[in-house]
């Protein structure tokens, strides 16, 4: 195996790619992968992007916490940071593949509103997509070829061509999503301020625990806040600002159904200085105190 699990700070079971594939990817097949419902897989977040294809079999897995059927032809997308667990597998068939954000460059000036990291990291992003059975044969012949090259010893180009093939997954399931009328990020936005957005969804994944001000990502991002105002707004349907909160929501839902923190721990890990004002945040978004989210979560009656 090429990557490695543990245990992080915030009490969620981490696997992280390993240096014997530079960081960047890895294969694994599935091969009648069986998880009995009474015996669930414990959730784990990971530091990479990952596709989950199923090509046979059934089960159901759950992303940050919601149920979703395994459905045979049916493509899975798992963001850097989200908390992943197989709940139950029957006799499944397909692959895994994990990735870091670095095998896939961003070109400049892409014209693509489906191009493969912008929907993977976008606040909106879909969790998965079934494919018709042409497509679907695509991409098993697609998969074939990159488990092919996987498995060879290391020689030059191995990163290069593997990088290649993924890309091509990743640009066909964009055209799947559109087609399949299901909204990627981008969608209906190119050029500038596709670009835009795409570079703030990035800048957000690294600073959202740091910087909650929209002033700090448009002079990151060397950019007006009115001129990422109206990219994050075309390509999102949403504010900046609503993008920073609703990414702030996501975190504490992970460490409030996931860890055993508190709720003061949990203010403090994602920047807010005022544990009650976090809480008041909380609510306006999610509807209800931090407290009464975990216990309903957990299956346990309110105060």
């Amino acid at each position: 195996m090429s990557h490695r699990g543990g245990n992080r700070s915030d009490g969620i079971r981490a696997i992280d790619l390993s240096q014997r594939q530079a960081g960047l990817f890895h294969f694994r097949p599935l091969r009648r992968l069986n998880v009995a419902a009474a015996e669930p897989e414990p959730p784990h977040r990971h530091n990479f992007q990952e596709l989950i294809w199923i090509r046979a079999g059934g089960g159901r897995h759950a992303i940050d916490g919601a149920p979703l059927e395994l459905l045979p032809g049916t493509c899975y997308f798992i963001a850097r940071g989200q908390v992943h667990q197989f709940l139950e597998a029957r006799n499944v068939h397909g692959c895994v593949v994990r990735f870091a954000d670095e095998l896939i460059p961003e070109p400049h000036g892409v014209e693509d509103p489906g191009y493969p990291l912008a929907w993977f990291n976008s606040i909106n992003a879909s969790r998965g997509i079934r494919l018709e059975a042409a497509e679907a044969r695509e991409f098993e012949h697609l998969f074939a070829l990159m488990a092919g090259e996987y498995a060879r010893p290391p020689q030059a180009g191995r990163l290069e061509l593997l990088g290649a093939l993924l890309r091509a997954v990743l640009v066909k399931l964009g055209r799947a999503l559109q087609h399949g009328h299901v909204r990627a990020a981008g969608a209906g936005a190119g050029g500038s301020q596709a670009e835009l957005f795409r570079a703030f969804l990035l800048l957000l994944e690294r600073d959202y625990a740091t910087h909650h001000d929209v002033a700090h990502y448009a002079a990151a991002l060397g950019a007006s806040q009115r001129r990422l105002t109206e990219a994050v707004r075309l390509c999102a349907g949403v504010s900046p600002k609503q993008a920073i909160e609703e990414r702030l929501l996501l975190e504490a839902k992970r460490l409030l159904q996931f860890t055993r923190r508190s709720t003061k721990e949990i203010a403090y890990a994602l920047g807010f200085e005022d544990p009650p004002y976090f809480s008041k945040a909380f609510r306006r978004g999610a509807r209800c105190s931090p407290l009464d989210y975990r216990r309903l979560v957990q299956g346990m009656p309110p105060d």
